[in-house]
């Protein structure tokens, strides 16, 4: 047997974690609102990159803090599957 608490692999990371963050109904408004201002037809009253440059930043922190999180529980899982068992029989 096995402990797994880890959410990601390698190559689950990205679509696993977008899918989480695209969750977030806040998430989707400024995903919105940040293709809208980056259309260049002058629905915006600010900057085309005002809304887009912070959201961006957001998910790549939520990112970097997931999968630093992931990699502690990947950790813990190798050590504690590491630990040696004894069998009752």
């Amino acid at each position: 047997n096995e402990v797994v608490t880890s959410k990601y692999t390698v190559a689950t990371f990205l679509p696993k974690n977008l899918a989480m963050q695209f969750s977030r109904l806040a998430n989707c408004y400024f995903l919105v609102i940040s293709f809208l201002q980056l259309l260049p037809l002058g629905l915006s009253p600010t900057n085309r990159f005002a809304t887009a440059g912070p959201f961006a930043v957001i998910l790549a922190l939520n990112m970097a803090r997931e999968a630093y999180e992931d990699s502690k529980r990947h950790r813990a899982d190798a050590q504690v599957n590491n630990r040696r068992a004894s069998v009752v029989q």
